[in-house]
């Protein structure tokens, strides 16, 4: 799109990838693009931001295997290489780093080789970088937790 919403677009990469796999303890099938939407309408404006404003954070969002609505909490911090090293299992990250454009924020996929293979949200553009730890500007580890959303009649 015409945004700034590189951000949005990794973290909810990494909020859906770890419902995917169970890496945040449960497991749900979110919709990225609704969890895209969700960040989004957490702003006033669609300009540049850091990972670390998400977190605290919680959106609503439905589970599409069940059709339950869940409660998401976002934790968000600045962690150092050997903390993603170290957590891998645990958690999912972002980065930052610079690009043709200047800082862009990507989710990481995968830790192969000491590279963080990444993916990108610029549709066929650098889909998927490589980077080096010089590489980057900043890690974000992203956790979340999911809780059943109420359902008060009224």
């Amino acid at each position: 799109g015409k945004a700034n919403t590189c951000t949005r677009h990794g973290m909810a990469k990494a909020v859906t990838g770890g419902f995917h796999d169970g890496t945040f303890g449960s497991k749900l099938d979110v919709s990225q693009d609704y969890v895209t939407n969700a960040l989004v309408n957490k702003g006033k404006d669609v300009a540049g931001c850091w990972p670390s404003e998400f977190n605290q954070e919680s959106i609503l969002v439905m589970d599409r295997a069940s059709s339950e609505y869940y409660n998401i909490a976002i934790q968000v911090g600045k962690c150092s290489f050997t903390d993603l090293q170290q957590n891998w299992d645990k958690s999912k990250f972002v980065v930052v780093y610079n690009n043709y454009l200047g800082a862009h924020c990507i989710y990481v996929n995968k830790l192969q080789n000491g590279k963080l293979c990444c993916i990108n949200s610029y549709g066929n553009k650098d889909q998927f970088p490589q980077l080096k730890e010089q590489d980057v500007t900043a890690i974000y580890k992203v956790d979340a937790v999911a809780k059943k959303a109420l359902c008060i009649l009224r």
